[in-house]
């Protein structure tokens, strides 16, 4: 009797670890369809797949973080704040998680906070041209334009194609002072960039420049 309840044991207990094994198998692969719809803009459906992956397991931050991005796409402020905040409480060392949470603060013009977790991202990992973008946004804002400028040039320094940080640097500069500098920073976007022309030619035109010259036309 005392065989046959500790092979009962065993047997139950080998099959609670293929079940936690075969949800675990679950969790990644509603992850990895969430990220494609994320990937594709189906942000709804990627909100979706996030959420039962972390049903699933609730204590990876990754997957928090994933679902606070889409929750920010789709402009549910409230709900990505607080799933970006679950993330940084449970992986506070991860600098991923707090560059997301600055983009969400931002986004909330919560602009101190959105400060903070840019620059605890970027003690955590200095090369993270993310997070040196989303400090330069947060300090246009609080009108820290000397930070700002630094943050948009080690932005695109790291990553020569990011226009936003390019874009946001010209503002920086022009709106300390140094206009003809912040407008060469638009018409370098307007000119070269690859995915935000538009935007560098809709600022010069606020200012009186129409892109492109019309001797180049």
């Amino acid at each position: 009797m005392i065989g046959r309840t500790v092979l009962l044991a065993m047997t139950l207990g080998g099959c609670c670890t293929g079940c936690r094994s075969l949800a675990l198998s679950h969790g990644r692969d509603y992850m990895n369809r969430g990220q494609r719809a994320y990937d594709a803009g189906n942000y709804a459906s990627a909100r979706d797949y996030f959420k039962r992956a972390i049903e699933i397991d609730p204590g990876i931050a990754s997957r928090h973080g994933s679902l606070a991005l889409a929750f920010w796409k789709l402009g549910d402020l409230e709900d990505a704040r607080r799933e970006g905040e679950m993330s940084t409480r449970q992986a506070p060392d991860a600098s991923p998680g707090h560059t997301n949470l600055s983009l969400i603060y931002f986004s909330s013009n919560r602009y101190q906070d959105a400060r903070r977790e840019a620059e605890t991202a970027l003690r955590l990992s200095p090369r993270d041209r993310y997070a040196w973008g989303a400090l330069g946004s947060a300090c246009i804002s609080l009108r820290d334009y000397a930070t700002a400028a630094k943050a948009c040039r080690t932005a695109f320094a790291l990553d020569p194609t990011d226009d936003i940080a390019r874009i946001n640097y010209g503002v920086a500069l022009f709106d300390r002072g140094q206009e003809s500098e912040g407008i060469e920073q638009w018409k370098y976007v307007a000119e070269h960039g690859t995915k935000r022309r538009a935007s560098a030619i809709a600022r010069l035109k606020r200012h009186g420049i129409v892109w492109p010259p019309k001797a180049s036309r």
